[in-house]
């Protein structure tokens, strides 16, 4: 991205002119101006968008780190694509179409998904790595692959969400190799549990990154020792929004582990990540913090296939409704608010 960052700076005078305080739609405003600069025009275009929710199975779960088993993995992602599950229903009201695709369910593809399956299942990574690194490159071109063609279909905005048993435990565990955070700090309860499966949790978790000892400075290392390949396609759907130009809402916990993988491969990705909400889980916070990054919606949400994204969706609409209209100051005959350089 250009660093003059031009339509980035059109964008924010073309908000300034608004009638309103100066920043005063927050982070929402922050989104609109990286979208000018991703479209490289100053009248931005959301109007075709997409959520995209990889689902793959982690052999981790035989752990006991999670109240469903892996086939559940499978029963989700067909009420995705038949159009019944959570996402579909946010889906409806903002005007959000959606793809679910099978990069590594541990069964057959259910129908109606897109199947670009390259494992059924990790191994688990408290025995040994998940995947070998040849798999974990192949599942982020799977990412890189998808964004390609939904780009040259003509959709504007794409969401990163996914959907498998037991990606908590893989994203806490690629969060710890990423910070050296401890797991017993940041682990949480993922879709629910008691003390006994917490504490199973953070024990497999410390137990995979002494098994492996992944590199903090290789993404695909982490990737292939600790992740998963629902994570590695979520990482190649940033990596391709930046190649690309196309933004990508990052979703929740599983979905910012993606991000923070790719912005470990390149940095610059994050010009073209556009944060959706805080998640509940905590190594969110960790994230954000490594990346420098702010979600505008803080809400406590953690209910995952990307359905923290398509609620960003309305809010944007209406900012850019804002950012789009004719009450301007000059509208009105009034005098435009100044920035101080000392404020």
């Amino acid at each position: 991205m250009d660093d003059e960052r031009i339509y980035a700076r059109k964008a924010q005078e073309r908000l300034n002119s608004v009638a309103m305080p100066i920043g005063g739609l927050g982070l929402l405003g922050e989104s609109i101006m990286k979208i000018a600069e991703i479209q490289q025009t100053e009248n931005i275009d959301i109007s075709r968008r997409a959520a995209v929710i990889f689902c793959a199975d982690n052999g981790v779960v035989r752990r006991r780190v999670s109240q469903s088993d892996h086939l559940i993995t499978s029963k989700v992602a067909q009420s995705i694509a038949a159009g019944q599950s959570n996402v579909n229903i946010l889906a409806a009201y903002a005007n959000t179409e959606i793809f679910v695709a099978d990069v590594g369910i541990a069964g057959d593809t259910p129908p109606g998904c897109l199947n670009f399956k390259l494992l059924r299942g990790t191994d688990d990574i408290a025995d040994g790595p998940a995947m070998e690194r040849q798999a974990a490159m192949g599942s982020a071109e799977i990412g890189v692959g998808m964004v390609k063609t939904l780009s040259s279909a003509g959709y504007k905005l794409l969401i990163c969400g996914e959907m498998g048993i037991g990606n908590t435990t893989i994203a806490t565990a690629v969060t710890c190799a990423l910070t050296g955070a401890k797991p017993s700090d940041i682990t949480g309860l993922g879709a629910g549990g008691d003390m006994d499966m917490l504490r199973r949790k953070i024990k497999t978790i410390e137990e995979a990154l002494a098994v492996n000892t992944p590199s903090k400075e290789d993404e695909f290392d982490i990737l292939s020792k600790v992740g998963g390949i629902d994570l590695g396609a979520m990482m190649g759907m940033y990596l391709g929004g930046m190649k690309y130009n196309i933004p990508i809402v990052i979703d929740g916990a599983v979905s910012l582990t993606a991000a923070a993988l790719a912005y470990l491969y390149n940095p610059e990705v994050k010009n073209f990540m556009i944060p959706s909400h805080a998640s509940s889980e905590k190594l969110a916070k960790v994230l954000f913090e490594y990346m420098d990054l702010k979600a505008p919606i803080d809400a406590g949400l953690h209910i995952g296939e990307a359905t923290g994204g398509v609620m960003l969706m309305p809010m944007l609409d209406m900012a850019i409704g804002l950012y789009n209209s004719k009450h301007t100051f000059e509208s009105l005959d009034m005098e435009q608010y100044k920035i101080y350089e000392d404020a």
